[in-house]
């Protein structure tokens, strides 16, 4: 009878003593194998041979469908279970399925809470390599994807993607229930939930009826009836509710809670463009009509906020703060300004207003600042 070699920690059968040893690396922390030309390590040989056709960009296994190239056999298969809708990795804490065996592994990361790659330069530990990666061109401001077309450069990945769909008039995912359309399924999604939905819905009331106690315990009078027509102007929308309307005499604070950012880091509301065109009618309609003072409309964000693709520091208590100072003391000198507070800040300014779609033309009609 042949002898058995056998994993004792995976129970793994293999045919000789060679490819044991070889096995077991995988259950070892140490890799043994690196890249010589990028940073990334492995445990085995063949899983750097493999790696190593990512920098040669040779591409000879084509999808018969979407015709994408891959460098190895073994990337292809995976890839095809796309288009058959193939999940078989599935996991058992969850019910989330995958395509691959290496998504599933990662994922479940999440429940266990293993975060094994530590930064060696501030010490923050992170469940993925990649991630790791990435983290650590906040340190270096190594930016190395650039958008062919504006030049505007990003530390990552999915930041330049996103960006690059800005340029694009392409908005194939349109909301069964009204005009709005995205350039991503994602962006509908949350839409859809958070507009048309009871449980969106009650979000967004449980949220801005939370504010309105804050606001009432500091002795601040607002008006939450304010609707502003522009039904003259070429727009989807004709009206707009502003969330509190605060009167101070000689102007009045248009206050609005901006639950969801516009920033590359989470699904938008609204698309840009889409805001912009509503604010625009809304200065438009207000400085036409007799309504007289000056309007300072202030997009409060309750919520995360970065600058310069680091997280802010400032607490929700801290914003809230500040916010009560602004509207205690802070006095217009334009007709119509806007603050931003609390955005997603970039060199100081919000990053909407770095948007191609930010219209110049309404940049120009008020002025526009950032406070945080």
């Amino acid at each position: 009878m042949p002898e058995i070699y056998k994993c004792l920690i995976c129970e793994k059968q293999l045919a000789n003593n060679s490819s044991l040893k070889t096995h077991m690396r995988i259950h070892s922390d140490e890799n043994f194998w690196k890249c010589g030309l990028c940073e990334q390590q492995f445990k085995l040989k063949s899983s750097l041979d493999r790696h190593q056709l990512v920098h040669t960009k040779e591409r000879k296994y084509e999808c018969n469908i979407c015709h994408k190239k891959f460098g190895l056999k073994q990337s292809l298969i995976p890839h095809m279970r796309i288009h058959k809708e193939e999940k078989p990795y599935v996991c058992d804490v969850c019910g989330m399925s995958f395509t691959q065996s290496s998504s599933l592994t990662r994922h479940c990361r999440i429940h266990t809470g293993e975060k094994k790659y530590e930064c060696d330069v501030c010490g923050k530990r992170v469940a993925h390599l990649h991630t790791l990666k990435e983290h650590k061109r906040i340190h270096t401001g190594e930016k190395p994807f650039e958008c062919p077309i504006c030049g505007k450069k990003f530390a990552f990945r999915n930041r330049w993607k996103k960006h690059k769909l800005l340029h694009s008039d392409d908005k194939p995912h349109k909301c069964p229930e009204c005009p709005a359309q995205y350039v991503e399924k994602g962006s509908l999604k949350k839409h859809v939930f958070m507009v048309h939905t009871e449980e969106g819905r009650a979000i967004r009331k449980q949220k801005e009826h939370q504010f309105s106690l804050f606001l009432q315990k500091n002795n601040i009078q607002y008006d939450r009836n304010v609707c502003i027509s522009f039904s003259c102007f070429e727009s989807k929308l004709d009206r707009c509710y502003i969330d509190f309307v605060i009167e101070k005499g000689t102007h009045r604070f248009a206050l609005e809670l901006d639950e969801h950012q516009h920033g590359n880091t989470c699904a938008w509301y609204y698309s840009i463009n889409e805001e912009v065109q509503r604010m625009r009618n809304v200065i438009r309609a207000t400085t036409i009509s007799e309504t007289k003072g000056k309007l300072v409309w202030i997009r409060f964000n309750p919520d995360a906020y970065k600058i310069n693709d680091v997280k802010g520091s400032a607490s929700y208590a801290e914003r809230k703060k500040k916010l009560l100072d602004v509207l205690a003391n802070y006095v217009p000198t334009n007709e119509n300004e806007i603050i931003y507070m609390y955005y997603d800040i970039r060199d100081s300014v919000p990053e909407i207003t770095l948007s191609p779609e930010y219209d110049k033309e309404f940049s120009n009609m008020c002025n526009v600042k950032c406070i945080f």
